[in-house]
C-alpha cells in the first residue's frame, strides 16, 4: 500500500501562545466530533477529520490512472504557537474497474482507489516531482492550504503574530508494502518546500502520518529560527539590535523542540534517520547556544565593568 500527504506549517496569527482550553475550542471543526488533546511532552491539539472527495488522475510514472475517494484532513496545533494543516490518504487498488457509487467510498475514509491496478514506484515517482501537477492530478496543497486558512481566520485569534515567518510545505510517500528496507529521505528544495520519501512495512496512516506532522513542525521552527539569526546580523549589528531581533525566538519557540514526542515506537526509529543526517538537533542546539551566548553578552554588558579589586 502506498500512503501520501501534504503538511503546511506555519505560525499561529495570535500574539502569544494559547491555552489548552481555547487551543481545543479552536480546533473544534467538527461539531459533534471529538478534538484530541494531550499534554506531555508537549501540547500537542489535533481537530476532528475533515473529509474531501476526489477524482482524479494519479501520476504512475509514464502513465495515468484515475483514483476515487476521499482524503482525510486535519489542523494540529503545537506548544499553542505552530498550526499545521494536514491533508493524507491511502491510494489502493479499486475494487472495480469503474466508478461505484459515493456510499461506497464514504464508507472507507481516507481511501482513494486506483482504478489503474495496485499502486507502485511510478506512483510514488510522480507523487515526489519536482514539476507541478497537472491541474487533473491528486493536489493535496490545496486541501492542506484550506485546513490552516480555516484556522487562521477564526473570530479568537487576535491576528497580531509576534513576528513574519513563512509556511513550509511537505509533500510526502510512505511505501509500506512487504520486503521494503525501513529507510527515510528528505530533501530540501528550496526555503519553503521539501518531500519526503518513508519506507515502513506495514505502518499505519495515522501513524505515519503523525511522523510526517512532526518531521514537517520540526523543520519549520529549526528553517525560521536559522532565518531570524541570520536576519539578525550578529556580530554585524550593534549587541542590543541583535538581541532585539532574537527576542521573539527566546520568548515564542525555543521551548517547542522536542523531536518524536507524539510518534509511536517505530515511526521514532525513523526519526533517528534525520538525527544522523542532516542531524537536526545538533544544528538546533547550535543555534540555541549561539542565541544564549548573545543574551550573555549583552547582559554582561549592561551590567557595566566589573568593580575593581581592593
Amino acid at each position: 500500500m502506498i500512503l501520501v500527504g501534504e503538511v503546511h506549517s506555519g505560525l499561529l496569527h495570535h500574539s502569544h501562545g494559547l491555552s489548552a482550553d481555547r487551543t481545543r475550542s479552536l480546533l473544534s471543526l467538527a461539531p459533534g466530533e471529538q478534538v484530541r488533546q494531550s499534554h506531555r511532552p508537549i501540547a500537542r491539539t489535533e481537530s476532528p477529520p475533515l473529509l474531501s472527495g476526489v477524482d482524479c488522475d494519479l501520476p504512475m510514472g509514464k502513465r495515468t490512472g484515475r483514483g476515487i475517494g476521499t482524503v482525510l484532513a486535519r489542523a494540529v496545533i503545537t506548544g499553542g504557537h505552530v498550526l499545521q494543516g494536514s491533508g493524507f490518504a491511502r491510494i489502493t487498488p479499486a475494487t472495480e474497474p469503474r466508478r461505484l457509487p459515493w456510499p461506497h467510498y464514504l464508507s472507507r475514509p481516507g481511501s482513494i482507489e486506483s482504478l489503474a491496478g495496485p499502486p507502485g514506484d511510478g506512483l510514488i515517482d510522480g507523487m515526489l516531482a519536482e514539476t507541478p501537477p497537472h491541474a487533473d492530478h491528486l493536489r493535496l496543497a490545496g486541501i492542506s492550504d484550506r485546513t490552516m486558512n480555516l484556522v487562521q481566520r477564526h473570530d479568537d485569534l487576535d491576528h497580531r503574530a509576534p513576528f513574519r515567518a513563512p509556511r513550509t510545505r511537505l509533500s510526502w510517500v510512505a511505501d509500506t508494502r512487504d520486503a521494503m528496507t525501513p529507510g527515510l529521505h528528505l530533501t530540501v528544495r528550496n526555503q519553503t518546500e521539501r518531500t519526503l520519501l518513508i519506507r515502513q512495512p506495514g505502518a499505519t496512516l495515522e501513524a505515519v502520518t503523525t511522523l510526517c506532522e512532526d518531521i514537517a513542525y520540526h523543520d519549520w521552527l529549526l528553517s525560521t529560527v536559522i532565518d531570524m539569526v541570520s536576519r539578525a546580523r550578529i556580530g554585524g549589528n550593534g549587541r542590543t539590535d541583535a538581541v532585539s531581533r532574537l527576542e521573539p525566538i527566546v520568548d515564542h519557540l525555543l521551548h517547542l523542540w522536542m523531536p518524536a514526542a507524539h510518534c509511536d515506537e517505530a515511526m521514532a526509529q525513523r526519526w533517528q534517520n534525520l538525527e544522523m543526517a542532516p542531524g537536526f538537533s545538533r544544528q538546533w542546539t547550535a543555534l540555541v547556544n549561539r542565541i544564549r551566548d548573545q543574551l550573555t553578552l549583552a547582559t554582561l554588558a549592561a551590567a557595566g565593568p566589573a568593580p575593581p579589586r581592593i
